[in-house]
């Protein structure tokens, strides 16, 4: 019972983990993809 309720909420943790992790990889991808020029700045 206890390690059904712990991968219970490990999931969703860890759902988490990787959604956060992924996000900040993209977004600093973009902005070397940005620094290089190789990309159109969508701020200009």
């Amino acid at each position: 019972m206890v390690f059904e309720r712990s991968s219970q909420q490990a999931f969703p943790a860890m759902s988490a983990l990787l959604f956060t992790a992924s996000a900040a990889l993209t977004i600093a991808w973009c902005n070397s993809m940005v620094a290089m020029g190789t990309i159109c700045d969508a701020t200009q």
